[in-house]
C-alpha cells in the first residue's frame, strides 16, 4: 500500500520472472531435448539480463536478453493528495531475441508479445509486483503491474546467421501511498 524500497528493482524482477514462468509453461525454457522445444527449435534458449553487443559478444542460438530502459519520475495519479494518493511509474522493458532462426525468432517474440498482452491462456495484462524484501517474497499489496504498447520491432542491423527481434513493453506500476 504504501512505498517500498527499492520498487524499482522489484518491478525488474516481477517482469523478468513473469516472461521466464510462462516461457517455461510454453516449454521455451528449462526444456533440455531438443525434439521436445516448440516450433522446430533445435537449441535451448540462453537467457541474459543484459543487451549484448552482437559485434563484440559471441551469442549463442536461441539468446533472449533482458533489459529495462529509462525509468521516468513519478507521476501523482489524484490531485490534491498532499502526503497520499495514487502514484503511477512506467518503466520500459526491451526483450531482445536472436533466434537461430526467423521462424523460431518469429514464434518466440510472438509468444513473448501474447504474454504480455494477455492474450495465452493463464496470462494477463495485468500482475502483482512481488516483494523481495521479504522472507519468503510475497505480494506487494496495494502494487499493480499492467502492460501498454507491447510491439515487436525489427533491429535493421542483423546478427551473422541469426535473426533479431526486439519485444518492447510499457509496464504500469501504480501504487497508492499512505497518509502521513
Amino acid at each position: 500500500m504504501a512505498f517500498i524500497r527499492n520498487q524499482e528493482r522489484m518491478v525488474y524482477q516481477s517482469v523478468m520472472d513473469l516472461v521466464q514462468g510462462h516461457l517455461t509453461t510454453l516449454g521455451w525454457l528449462g526444456q533440455t531435448d531438443p525434439n521436445l522445444l516448440p516450433f522446430g527449435a533445435t537449441v535451448p534458449l540462453t537467457w541474459l539480463e543484459a543487451t549484448p553487443d552482437p559485434k563484440l559478444d559471441p551469442l549463442a542460438p536461441n539468446t533472449v536478453a533482458f533489459t529495462e530502459g529509462d525509468t521516468p519520475d513519478d507521476e501523482e495519479g489524484e490531485l490534491g493528495a498532499v502526503h497520499g494518493g495514487l502514484w503511477r511509474v512506467e518503466h520500459t522493458f526491451f526483450i531482445d531475441i536472436y533466434g537461430e532462426s526467423l521462424g523460431v525468432a518469429k514464434a518466440l517474440a510472438s509468444d513473448i508479445r501474447a504474454i504480455l498482452n494477455g492474450k495465452l491462456p493463464g496470462t494477463s495484462r495485468y500482475a502483482n509486483l512481488t516483494d523481495f524484501s521479504l522472507t519468503p517474497p510475497a505480494q506487494a499489496l496495494g502494487h499493480i503491474l499492467s502492460f501498454e504498447d507491447v510491439e515487436v520491432t525489427r533491429p535493421m542491423a542483423q546478427p551473422a546467421k541469426m535473426r533479431w527481434e526486439v519485444v518492447k513493453a510499457t509496464c504500469v506500476h501504480e501504487f497508492h501511498a499512505e497518509e502521513g
